[in-house]
Parts: C-alpha cells; sequence; structure tokens
C-alpha cells in the first residue's frame, strides 16, 4: 500500500509542487489586499478631508447644497433699495395723473368720473368752480407703495399757469391711488378710512418726502421773488380768504378758534381750504393743534409746530376732537 502511495507521489510530485504554488501565490495577494485596505482606511481616518473619495454621489450633493445654498432664483444684495423710496414717473401713475390733471383744466366732467372714486357733486362743484388754474405744466411724479396691492401714496409737482400771468408757479400734490374693477384711480376720499390717512401722514413725514416737500417750497419762493406781481396777486387771494373768514366769524362755528384740539387721523396742512391745494406739512394722529378758526365749510384753519417751525393752514374739521 504504501508503495503505491510513494509510486502515485512520485509520478504526480510536479503537479503537486505547481499547486502548492499557486495556493501560495494566492495567499500572499489576500495578505497584500488586506494590507493595502487596512493602511487607506487608517489614512482616510487621519486625514477626514480626503474621506470624501468614496463617499456616497447623494451625500456630494448633499454637501455642495450645503456649500452653495438655493436662493429660488432670486438674485441676494445688501446693495438692494429700501422699498420705501420714491420712486420717479412710474409709468402707470404718471399716466393717469397727467390725464387727470388735463380733464381737470379742460373741466372733463366724464373723464374726470371715470378717473375720480368717489365722484359726487361736491367734486364735480369743485372742478368747475376752479378759475385759479389755467393749466398744469411740466408734470412728474414721485410715488411710494400704498397699504394694499395695486395702490400708491403720490406727490405730483407741477407748474401751474395762474391767468393773465407768465411766470409759471411750481406746486406739489399729493394723492391716493388705488385700483378699483381693474383701473387704477385717484381715491379722492381717503381721509375716510383711518388706516389709509394715518399710512399717508407717516409716508409724508418720511425724510424723502420733506426734501422733496422742501424742494417745491424753494421753488415756489424763487417764481414769487422773480414775480413781484404774481406775488401780489396771490398774497391777495389769501388776504381775501382771510378777510372773508373775519367776516364771517359771528356766523359760523368761529366760537372754538383758540382751543388745543387732537388730530383723529394723519393730517395734512393746506394752503387754502381745498383738497388740490399746497401741502405746507402734515400733522400726525393724536398730535395736538391750536385751532385759529373754524371754516364754514368744514376746513379749520390751525397753527402746528412739528419741531421745527410753526405751521399755520387749514385740515378738515371734522377731522378734529
Amino acid at each position: 500500500m504504501l508503495d503505491d502511495i510513494r509510486e502515485w507521489i512520485s509520478d504526480n510530485l510536479r503537479y503537486i509542487l505547481l499547486g502548492l504554488a499557486a495556493l501560495l501565490i494566492i495567499l500572499m495577494i489576500i495578505f497584500a489586499v488586506r494590507l493595502i485596505t487596512g493602511s487607506r482606511g487608517k489614512n482616510e481616518k487621519d486625514n477626514p478631508v480626503n474621506a470624501g473619495n468614496d463617499t456616497d454621489p447623494k451625500q456630494e450633493e448633499v454637501v455642495a447644497v450645503e456649500e452653495e445654498p438655493q436662493t429660488d432664483g432670486v438674485v441676494l444684495s445688501e446693495e438692494e433699495p429700501a422699498a420705501s423710496s420714491l420712486v420717479k414717473d412710474d409709468a402707470a401713475v404718471l399716466t393717469l395723473v397727467r390725464d387727470y390733471y388735463t380733464a381737470r383744466a379742460g373741466k372733463d366732467i366724464t373723464a374726470l368720473s371715470r378717473i375720480v372714486t368717489p365722484w359726487d357733486s361736491a367734486a364735480q362743484d369743485d372742478v368747475l368752480n376752479n378759475e385759479l388754474i389755467e393749466s398744469y405744466n411740466d408734470i412728474s411724479t414721485w410715488s411710494k407703495e400704498g397699504l394694499e396691492e395695486g395702490s400708491y401714496v403720490v406727490y405730483t409737482s407741477f407748474k401751474a399757469k395762474i391767468p393773465e400771468f407768465e411766470t409759471l408757479v411750481p406746486s406739489l400734490r399729493m394723492q391716493y391711488l388705488l385700483t378699483e374693477d381693474g383701473s387704477l384711480k385717484i381715491f379722492a376720499d381717503y381721509h375716510s378710512d383711518p388706516q389709509i390717512a394715518e399710512y399717508v401722514t407717516k409716508v409724508t413725514n418720511e425724510a424723502d418726502v420733506q426734501q422733496l416737500l422742501q424742494q417745491v417750497n424753494d421753488e415756489y419762493a424763487s417764481a414769487l421773488n422773480s414775480d413781484p406781481d404774481l406775488a401780489a396777486y396771490l398774497s391777495s387771494l389769501t388776504a381775501d380768504a382771510q378777510a372773508a373768514e373775519e367776516a364771517d366769524e359771528d356766523t359760523t362755528a368761529a366760537a372754538g378758534a383758540g382751543e388745543e384740539r387732537t388730530a383723529l387721523y394723519g393730517l395734512n396742512i393746506r394752503e387754502q381750504t381745498s383738497t388740490e391745494s399746497n401741502i405746507l406739512g402734515s400733522v400726525p394722529a393724536n398730535a395736538q393743534v391750536k385751532v385759529l378758526q373754524d371754516v364754514e365749510d368744514g376746513w379749520s384753519r390751525i397753527s402746528y409746530d412739528p419741531g421745527g417751525g410753526e405751521i399755520i393752514g387749514y385740515v378738515r374739521t371734522e377731522y378734529l376732537s
């Protein structure tokens, strides 16, 4: 039996040696692979920055998002202008305002009834009885967004042509525009809404609007200084209005003169008893004013000092308590 085994080994020794050599090579390869893998794992632990080479593709996407945040198409800029800044000559606003003053100068009641809301007999009489301004020239608008979408607080500058005078009078008017039935309109009775009235006063008191108001007032003073006859004429109108008020003292509510009253809402102080008159300044809600005289047509002549000097002008009596 042993002789048979020895004979088989002798006959197959060459193949046995080849098999052992192959097995040895395989064991050496396995050992080398384990050695390399172990060394690589140690390097990744010691140096985590390089660990991303073997990360899952989804994890790489997460890292990219963290490094470069999505902005949904919005460009982020630290220099983006404030939303409250005045916008000059917004196309829709400027078109409506120009249409309004063209219709007002031409006493086009039909056009005005489509532009102004609410349109009533008082608004119509105000237009028909106005003989002071012949035309409105060089119209520009400065606007800010109103309280509702599609609404604006608008300050319109123009140069008024007074009959029989060549010198144009720089003027500034404030109006509230809103969108009604899909059309932009002038809200003539915005004071009837306490929230809008308060908002308008807040906007009017902002620095950029006050700067605009001062600029127009300076231009107004310069125009009158250049034309003494025009200055005298406008002064006479003011004197006549004051004389009429004094003559009516005994038959009007002049008993309230000298009283301290409170502004129920933010109010504009007007140069004359008309919402079309120049704005001299504004009174914030709950501020105290001194009533100089109550006027028959629903206005009060008041004195108010916002801190930079006394302002004397007119506000609606119904908005004082």
